[in-house]
């Protein structure tokens, strides 16, 4: 693990700085709210949570799919941070509740999802039963796999209990609140979206609220996906992050009957304004290598290739380069990462080397 005192420093100073508003702007930032809560800076934490009566299997069917699979989707939450698990001993409670006025506001009576105790291992999450509703033209889709009432009326308000969930637990675990960017950036609008409406489907965590979990706890795995939503993090890119290749040495020789191996470091740019993020390195990904005849003027582009690892310090990719000719001769290399998403193009890391037939 990289410095654990160091990485610490890092996000506070991150976080100071966002808080500040020196940090995203408005329209396409970090999930509004993030925090680590009363959660101990610890990875991979599990929150155990409980149902809190006895509920219908379509119910729990769809909130244990939300809770245990969707909201650790790889593609959608490739964080460090703590993740829900169902336990019947849990300290946190999903209700299916019949309380006619919000379990959470205390006053509204049109409600149909709320959380309480929001960064904490014994949050509440609340979905309402509309069976009781004193207003009855709501519908879950997932009742009877339809927004129809019995006479055939298509009802006026259709949510999916799943797109409820990933809602609350945003509020329920990161301490998310409610943002204004747009349905294909958050899942964390004021408004639930209805089936068939955008945003309606959207059953995972979307981009932005995404690089705010990386942010304040790292990526799970360094070969998948940074959240798309890093390009207005202070320090910024183009794309997202700035990251940086570096090679351990600018000048080599090697036979040319047995070539030469060479190796460096391609990760996320070391910058205190990443948080966790700073110096990740960007393993699974390509880093390019363009060649040349040292007298040439014209560049082989993407000659040559490598896959780097996730050591997270130090060398993480080498490459075992072979002489491009038989006689021998220096030759120049040009080492660079052309970008992902949430992640810039990197420097071009330059060195050479030179070929020697007697060896």
């Amino acid at each position: 693990m990289r410095s654990s005192i160091t990485r610490r420093a890092v996000v506070a100073a991150a976080i100071a700085l966002l808080a500040a508003g020196v940090g995203p702007v408005q329209a396409h930032s970090l999930t509004t709210g993030y925090s680590r809560g009363s959660f101990a800076d610890v990875p991979n934490q599990t929150v155990p949570y409980r149902w809190g009566g006895s509920y219908p299997a379509w119910v729990t069917g769809a909130a244990q799919d939300s809770l245990d699979t969707k909201y650790r989707s790889w593609n959608n939450n490739n964080s460090r941070g703590p993740e829900p698990i169902f336990n019947p001993s849990g300290r946190a409670v999903v209700y299916y509740s019949a309380a006619k006025i919000s379990p959470c506001s205390g006053t509204n009576t049109q409600w149909l999802q709320c959380a309480t105790g929001g960064g904490s291992a014994s949050f509440s999450i609340y979905i309402r039963d509309l069976d009781v509703a004193t207003y009855s033209d709501w519908r879950w889709w997932y009742k009877t796999a339809s927004c129809f009432k019995s006479n055939g009326v298509t009802a006026s308000g259709c949510w999916y209990v799943r797109r409820a969930m990933i809602h609350e637990a945003g509020h329920a675990i990161p301490g998310f609140g409610h943002d204004v960017q747009t349905e294909d950036d958050t899942v964390m609008r004021a408004l639930s979206p209805q089936v068939g409406t955008t945003g309606g489907n959207h059953f995972v965590f979307q981009r932005c609220d995404q690089a705010a979990l990386q942010v304040l706890w790292d990526v799970k795995d360094y070969a998948r996906p940074y959240g798309d939503c890093l390009d207005h993090v202070a320090g910024h890119g183009t794309r997202g992050l700035l990251t940086s290749v570096t090679t351990n040495g600018s000048s080599f020789s090697g036979c040319v009957a047995s070539g030469r191996i060479v190796g460096g470091r391609l990760g996320v740019r070391i910058e205190p304004l990443y948080g966790r993020l700073s110096n990740t390195p960007l393993a699974g990904r390509t880093l390019w290598f363009d060649r040349k005849r040292r007298a040439d003027t014209t560049w082989s582009l993407r000659a040559e290739s490598t896959i780097p690892t996730a050591a997270e310090t130090g060398t993480n990719w080498t490459r075992s380069f072979g002489s491009p000719s038989s006689a021998g001769g220096t030759y120049d290399y040009r080492a660079h990462f052309d970008g992902d998403s949430g992640l810039d193009p990197s420097n071009q890391a330059t060195f050479s080397i030179t070929w020697t037939v007697a060896c």
